[in-house]
């Protein structure tokens, strides 16, 4: 291939922005969607071969499921923020430049949410005594490399447990429900059954879950850590609860009624 040939294949994107910038700008400015919409459909075989390169990449690494996304799951909803979002550029290369940025934070927002285990969530009502054993046995294994014990302190280990199932338990119904559970299973079966729940939950749910609860971090300060909003934090933390508080009552169910 040419020098001449590759930089037109590597700069087809640029081309084709600058070739429609003035057009995108008076269809905006008209708010005539379907006219702008009509102009990005030029760009959609560039646009759906990096997505499929994307999605290639996230199914090798195991972050996204082989076959459960289509590419258009991708363009239909960048082409939809590209129109809610064009007023903000000054360029067609700033344009450009963002089209490639939102279709990777779309398909991370995509694995971000296939980290919460949905099926996990789903189906621990169902489980037996048997096979909460064997994740409990399997969570423990998989920390056994580099895990942190503070010096053998397994004290704050609890503590921290104990703040979080705090958090959670809040009502007089539910704290009597825990105090219920906790007369009759050892304490550390309680941490136990925690860090299988909480292992299930994404990353960064965890992770918010011990910044505001065990480290007492205030939920906009959280916010600020994660990169997120004040409200989207709230929410986060409000669905890890509720699926801990669930997974607890399914799971002891025969202790608590």
């Amino acid at each position: 291939m040419s020098t001449t040939a590759s930089n037109q294949s590597s700069n087809t994107m640029h081309a084709w922005s600058s070739n429609v910038w003035v057009q995108l700008l008076k269809f905006k400015a008209s708010n005539d969607q379907k006219s702008f919409n009509n102009l990005m459909l030029d760009a959609m075989p560039e646009l759906e071969k990096y997505v499929a390169s994307r999605l290639r990449l996230a199914h090798h690494r195991e972050t996204l499921p082989d076959g459960k996304y289509e590419v258009s799951d991708f363009t239909n909803a960048l082409f939809v923020a590209a129109y809610d979002n064009f007023s903000k550029f000054n360029s067609a290369r700033d344009f450009t430049n963002w089209l490639y940025i939102k279709i990777d934070e779309l398909i991370e927002d995509q694995v971000a949410e296939e980290d919460y285990d949905d099926f996990f969530f789903r189906d621990f009502g169902n489980y037996s005594k048997k096979e909460w054993t064997e994740l409990e046995q399997k969570v423990a294994a998989a920390d056994k490399t580099g895990k942190v014990t503070l010096n053998g302190n397994t004290t704050a280990i609890s503590d921290s447990g104990k703040k979080v199932l705090a958090a959670i338990f809040k009502s007089d119904n539910e704290r009597q429900h825990l105090e219920t559970i906790r007369n009759q299973i050892a304490e550390k079966e309680i941490n136990s059954h925690l860090d299988v729940v909480m292992k299930h939950l994404p990353k960064e749910s965890a992770l918010a879950l011990n910044l505001a609860h065990d480290q007492g971090v205030a939920p906009q300060d959280v916010a600020v850590i994660q990169k997120k909003s004040e409200g989207e934090v709230k929410a986060d933390l409000k669905k890890s609860k509720t699926s801990i508080l669930d997974s607890f009552v399914e799971r002891y169910r025969d202790i608590v009624f």
